[in-house]
């Protein structure tokens, strides 16, 4: 059970981060950034969501196991 609890909280914590990213990244573009900005925040943007893609994918692989 400790380790379930234990890889649930790393899991937890890899998640936050790009989620947390992805919040500030829609705050900034709200605020009328011009438009190479975002260009640039939208690229950060997808690179964390595939980011938690990834980790989404891992994550269910493992559990098949």
């Amino acid at each position: 059970m400790e380790a379930a609890r234990s890889y649930a909280g790393a899991l937890m914590c890899e998640v936050i981060n790009p989620l947390e990213s992805l919040n500030n990244l829609i705050y900034l573009l709200k605020q009328g950034t011009d438009d190479e900005k975002k260009s640039l925040y939208i690229e950060i943007a997808e690179t964390e969501l595939a980011r938690l893609n990834e980790i989404a994918q891992r994550t269910l692989r493992f559990c098949k196991e």
